[in-house]
């Protein structure tokens, strides 16, 4: 019993790692850094203080591609979420180590890498886009809040995250986007009054009519017969 018990013993013992030198994956038992050296040995192996990548017997710095992406080792050792700086690109490994692409918001900031299987980066995003955070609208990699034409239609952010059924006040006027987040126009009954934007595509608030069915301007003021039938709607 006591034979068999120490035979199991040394077979879990032995580390069985990957040598993924060349996209290739092999078997083999964790070695001495001195058979590793001397062997000249590449890949990412199992040694008795861990797994660590080397070129030819030695612990390499840098990227090495594996499994569809790019891994960045710092003294054999693969490193987690972080800059990083290779062939004169900038890159970011992720906290599987992982180099990343598409856009990706990082510390605040959201990047564009790219979408080819080059991971480098390319500069700060804009627009609205998924940047790991969920839909959002960035400008120069900032969430932006205000107005944007998005798809023919506008549509008002606050902090990237796009707003619906608001009241919003900029350039002196007043808008108010629906329940889809765009911009209306025309006459609209919101809750139990009714508001003119025009029809010409600036969507701004001209008239409101009060619970007397008396319009007025946006300013309060109230509006004259002749301005209520130019823009075409009942006095």
């Amino acid at each position: 019993m006591g034979k068999f018990f120490k035979t199991v013993m040394l077979t879990v013992a032995a580390v069985v790692g990957f040598n993924v030198a060349s996209g290739t994956v092999q078997q083999t038992h964790a070695d001495e850094f001195q058979t590793i050296q001397a062997q000249h040995k590449s890949g990412y192996l199992g040694t008795p203080q861990g797994w660590f990548w080397f070129e030819n017997g030695q612990k390499y710095t840098g990227f090495r591609y594996y499994m569809g992406t790019y891994y960045w080792f710092i003294n054999g050792v693969r490193q987690d979420s972080g800059w990083r700086n290779a062939w004169g690109m900038t890159y970011y490994t992720d906290n599987q180590g992982r180099a990343v692409q598409g856009n990706r918001e990082i510390n605040g900031v959201a990047y564009n890498f790219g979408n080819n299987g080059t991971f480098f980066l390319r500069g700060e995003s804009s627009g609205y886009l998924d940047a790991g955070k969920g839909w959002l609208w960035y400008e120069g990699g900032q969430r932006f809040t205000g107005f944007r034409n998005y798809m023919g239609a506008y549509y008002w952010f606050q902090n990237g995250k796009r707003q619906q059924n608001k009241w919003e006040h900029v350039w002196g006027m007043r808008y108010y986007v629906g329940a889809d987040g765009r911009t209306v126009q025309g006459a609209q009954v919101i809750g139990s009054s009714t508001y003119y934007f025009g029809n010409n595509s600036t969507f701004y608030l001209r008239f409101s009519k009060d619970y007397t069915a008396r319009w007025h301007r946006a300013n309060g003021q109230f509006a004259s017969r002749n301005e209520i039938a130019a823009s075409g709607l009942a006095w």
